[in-house]
């Protein structure tokens, strides 16, 4: 249902008090850990084939840029909601796609594959003091996401859908390689964008957990806990019950970040990778390899 558990808080809680010999309480999963090691714990207890050492991505920064019908947020929330709501205002938004690997028209391979849209906005965050907005630097922020099978025709009315449909696109990133450059084309002419509006990317058969790897260090918030710079690119997420989910539409783009490499599908964090490369540079953020 969204909600967060801490390291070895079980699912089911315990009336009792909690000893090594309680089944499902703290201490009785810690020794279990101790047994089976992180990698077999990881499957058999916390349902995530993956432990945390091996993940690209351990903790994502959410923040709150709306709150949940029928509930109230502190006025720290509320402030950070205006200053989202300010930001995006002026911010560039990049619509960055990964389209399904097909060419083919038909039903049977259409369904094979999934397209990927992911919507993220970059620019100055403006943050209220008194009664004007002061800057702040630098933001990045992931605003929407969603996956479809379609095939390259099916790609183009999708984003003339997504950017007419009462958002903003700035920008345009795709692949710019084998049947991708079809895609460009169409784009371009269906669209007559200026050169500077379609950004193509080559990938030069870099796989594509080496590209996620490469900007990870941009979403990755685990040591702001010890003092350290946390993520530069942030989730949207939606105040709900004392705490920052994030946005229904950014869940299964936050799932695939998490579990990248055992999802069934993965075009989501390629796509944002591929526009978190393009935006480094203007972040000031080093990106690997790609």
């Amino acid at each position: 249902d969204g909600t967060t558990l801490r390291a070895f808080e079980p699912l089911w809680k315990s009336k009792r008090p909690a000893t090594a010999d309680d089944p499902w309480s703290s201490a009785w999963l810690r020794g279990k850990y101790a047994i089976l090691g992180p990698s077999r714990y990881a499957i058999q207890f916390g349902c995530n084939p993956i432990p945390d050492d091996q993940k690209l991505i351990k903790r994502l920064k959410i923040v709150p840029v709306m709150v949940a019908a029928g509930q109230t947020a502190p006025s720290d929330v509320l402030a950070a909601i205006e200053d989202h709501r300010e930001f995006v205002k002026s911010a560039t938004m990049d619509l960055s796609v990964d389209p399904s690997a097909t060419k083919k028209e038909t039903a049977e391979i259409r369904r094979a594959d999934k397209s990927g849209l992911v919507l993220v906005a970059s620019g100055i965050m403006r943050r209220r003091v008194g009664s004007t907005f002061e800057q702040h630097g630098m933001c990045v922020r992931v605003l929407d996401a969603s996956e479809f099978y379609g095939s390259p025709t099916e790609v183009v009315k999708a984003i003339r859908d997504y950017a007419t449909g009462g958002r903003r696109v700035d920008r345009v990133h795709i692949e710019n390689v084998g049947f991708s450059v079809a895609i460009n084309e169409m784009i371009e002419n269906h669209y007559r964008l200026p050169s500077s509006a379609l950004i193509g990317h080559k990938t030069r058969n870099i796989p594509k957990r080496d590209r996620l790897k490469a900007v990870a260090m941009m979403l990755e918030d685990v040591m702001s806990d010890e003092g350290f710079p946390g993520a530069k690119v942030e989730i949207a997420g939606v105040w709900d019950n004392g705490e920052v989910h994030p946005l229904p539409r950014l869940a299964s783009l936050v799932e695939q970040l998490y579990q990248h490499g055992f999802t069934k599908h993965d075009h989501l964090p390629d796509a944002l990778a591929q526009v978190l490369a393009f935006l480094a540079p203007i972040v000031g953020v080093g990106q690997g390899a790609v």
